[in-house]
């Protein structure tokens, strides 16, 4: 849980299974993910957190349709659309809130402080979400000046949701929100 799509990719591109590369071009794919009839710019939240037994030279295509495939399985009996939310945007909101905790008993909490900031209006002001707007020259040390940029992420600056998911969370982080 919690990981975004470049370390997904890192992960199955170390175990041999694909090119990291592959991996990232076909899950940032527009196409793709309307292929998969996601109503979503990317994979991006919907590569969903398990274990996987990919065989080396998997197709990052299949490795991906796989992921979503159970993301679609999982979520099943939740009804994403009958939130204040859209569906896309609960996805959004669980990735934050995957990202912000590890401990199960604070994810309903973390969840609904997000939503009564976003019910008021404020800015949610999530460093998780500062962090994946500069993932690739991000250095493991968020400073003031990342906090001051202003990114399609970057919840300090934006008001709302950022753009879109910025982690593929687990269960619990969908059903917390």
């Amino acid at each position: 849980e919690g990981k975004n799509l470049y370390e997904i990719a890192s992960i199955l591109d170390d175990a041999g299974i694909l090119k990291a590369i592959d991996f990232i071009r076909t899950a940032k794919d527009k196409n793709m993910a309307e292929s998969l009839g996601l109503n979503a710019p990317t994979l991006e939240g919907y590569l969903f957190p398990d274990t996987y037994f990919f065989p080396p030279q998997t197709q990052a295509k299949r490795a991906a349709e796989v992921m979503v495939n159970q993301f679609k399985d999982k979520t099943q009996q939740l009804n994403l659309a009958s939130h204040q939310l859209a569906p896309h945007q609960v996805v959004i909101l669980a990735s934050i809130v995957e990202k912000e905790t590890g401990a199960p008993w604070e994810r309903p909490k973390i969840a609904g402080v997000f939503h009564n900031r976003l019910k008021k209006g404020m800015r949610l002001q999530s460093d998780p979400t500062t962090i994946y707007g500069i993932w690739e020259r991000f250095d493991g040390n968020l400073r003031k000046k990342d906090l001051l940029q202003k990114t399609p992420y970057n919840t300090y600056k934006v008001n709302g949701l950022p753009k879109g998911p910025i982690s593929n969370p687990g269960l619990a982080s969908i059903k917390a929100v």
